[in-house]
């Protein structure tokens, strides 16, 4: 298609007179190869996708009237495909306005997008960013520096960020940014995600940061689009392969990024570090920041099951005894460990208790076993014996042997493989051993099931009414109920591993009378956490819990009724 095209859209059947709805379903509005959907267009900007050139080039024809005709080529720089040249092309996302008329500026960036950027859908997604940045303006007025109201556009700028398009188009993604609920992650108030508010925001900055470089636009000190910020960060080398190892943090806009890979001496596996200066922008920052901005701690993020709701997940796992994914599921709950860590269990570990054995205390770990630790940290578990005989009944069953022999796969004397993964839970696919998808669709299954039974209960009693109203007050279940949103039951895989974290700690407190802080050593190591600060948060959780209660007196008695 020719890139200096433009797309004549007439009028059809009345569907651009404002006053008229268009209807539900969806009418394709067909022009010159273009199809994109009608009801688009009752918009003030549209998206559409172009197959362009990728190396295009001006060339004069001269018209048998002797006129001079401008007429765009591809340069025959082009791969060949079954002995024939085929031109390079790329799909071009471009900006037009009701007329058909492609927006100048936007259109330039994401061409420059197209040349530099490898995938289609990031090109097309920056197209949406500044789609939506687009009808922002052009939707919205603004008062410039004399107080004067004018339409808005990219170039409403003054000396005030603030008060500036790009500023006011992320204070209105703030405003209408969706709620979730921060136990669940239930969305309970519908509107635009906060992954898709910060790539917008990114976005536009990237955009002015080009405008800037390429003197589209140029910025005064009564007039700029936001005011940079810098960071000092480590870079850090490994090895003779110039592997960079990157922090987890990410900056939200690199306005100018350093080298990525830098010459090394072949030495060996010595790992380097370099200071190196970043520049980014305060209009994407606080969106950065904006997990902190709503003031949630993190222990308010926990959501072990409650009492009542742990015991309906318990009975729940009972029907599905037989399954190996209901032991992992009480791998989760009772002993801490991870999804990951659940299911690359090793079968090793696995034996009958002794006489007399309470917990039994096993060592995990990457290297030692190869069961996929966080940061692959060898470390101690324990796990209860009634637990560790489900388990090692498991390890001998007919059916888990059956899918071993099927497949070929050898074991020892003592029911150990030879030669293979060495997993304690195996599929009858090639003897393999599970995934994480497999655990959570089977607790999202069991899920489904609780939540489904609960609302049929609840159509002939009011579940509320049968708890104790302190009780009921001290789990938040009152509150969490009357929010529709939010089913009577919703817990996620990662939930059972904080439901062990706090009835350690509640159980531990109770035996030795210990406080939580003094617990939390040893709950590090069970937990395998980095740091101390990362366990801290469960008795975080406890105390904000505890502390409801109106005496220290009555706190003893009431632990009983935690978790």
């Amino acid at each position: 298609m020719d890139t200096a095209e433009t797309f004549d859209i007439k009028e059809q059947d009345g569907f651009f007179d404002e006053s008229t709805k268009f209807h539900e379903e969806e009418r394709l509005f067909n022009k010159s190869r273009g199809i994109f959907p009608n009801r688009q267009l009752l918009h003030n900007f549209v998206v559409i996708s172009v197959e362009v050139p990728v190396y295009p080039r001006l060339k004069l024809e001269i018209t048998e009237d002797g006129e001079v005709k401008p007429n765009f080529i591809a340069r025959h720089k082009a791969k060949k495909v079954d002995g024939k040249k085929v031109v390079f092309t790329k799909k071009l996302s471009m900006i037009l306005n009701l007329q058909g008329v492609p927006l100048l500026a936007e259109n330039l960036f994401l061409h420059h997008k197209m040349q530099t950027t490898r995938k289609y859908a990031t090109v097309q997604r920056k197209a949406d960013a500044l789609l939506a940045f687009s009808r922002f303006c052009y939707m919205s007025d603004w008062e410039n520096d004399r107080g004067i109201e004018e339409p808005m556009t990219y170039r409403s700028l003054t000396a005030e960020p603030e008060y500036g398009a790009p500023w006011l188009f992320g204070d209105w993604m703030f405003d209408n940014m969706h709620v979730r609920d921060p136990q669940t992650g239930i969305v309970i108030e519908r509107g635009i995600a906060p992954s898709t508010a910060i790539f917008n925001i990114r976005t536009v900055a990237e955009y002015y940061g080009w405008l800037i470089t390429n003197k589209m636009l140029i910025i005064r000190e009564d007039y700029i689009p936001y005011r940079p910020e810098f960071f000092q960060v480590q870079k850090r080398w490994k090895g003779t392969s110039k592997q960079q190892i990157t922090d987890k943090k990410i900056l939200a806009h690199v306005l100018n990024s350093p080298k990525r890979n830098m010459p090394r001496d072949d030495d060996d596996d010595i790992t380097d570090e370099e200071t190196t200066m970043i520049a980014t922008s305060d209009l994407v920052l606080r969106f950065t920041n904006y997990a902190n901005e709503l003031g949630v701690e993190a222990h308010e993020k926990l959501k072990p099951m409650i009492p009542s709701d742990r015991l309906i997940f318990e009975s729940k796992l009972k029907k599905y005894e037989k399954k190996p994914t209901s032991l992992m599921c009480k791998l989760c709950s009772r002993v801490g460990l991870r999804v990951q860590e659940v299911v690359t269990f090793p079968e090793f570990v696995v034996r009958q208790p002794k006489f007399g054995e309470e917990v039994i205390t096993i060592s995990i770990g990457n290297e030692m076993n190869g069961c996929e630790t966080k940061f692959n940290k060898t470390r101690a578990i324990e796990v209860p014996a009634d637990l560790m005989q489900e388990l090692y009944e498991y390890k001998l069953s007919d059916e888990r042997m059956n899918f071993l022999e099927k497949h070929d796969v050898e074991v020892n004397k003592d029911f150990n493989q030879i030669e293979h993964h060495g997993r304690l839970f195996v599929t009858n696919r090639e003897a393999g051993s599970y995934s994480k998808n497999s655990l959570q669709y089977f607790f999202g299954e069991i899920r489904a099931e609780i939540i489904a039974e609960l609302e049929e209960q609840i159509k002939f009693t009011d579940i509320t009414s049968s708890i104790n109203p302190e009780v009921a007050e001290f789990h938040d279940e009152l509150n969490r109920r009357r929010d529709k949103a939010i089913p009577l039951w919703y817990y996620r895989p990662h939930d059972q591993r904080s439901t062990f974290a706090t009835r350690w700690l509640l159980t531990q407190h109770e035996k030795t009378g210990l406080p939580f802080e003094m617990l939390l050593d040893e709950l590090k190591d069970l937990m395998g956490h980095k740091n101390i600060e990362m366990t801290r948060v469960y008795a975080q959780f406890l105390d904000t819990k505890i502390i409801r209660f109106n005496s220290a007196a009555r706190k003893n008695a009431a632990a009983t009724l935690l978790y």
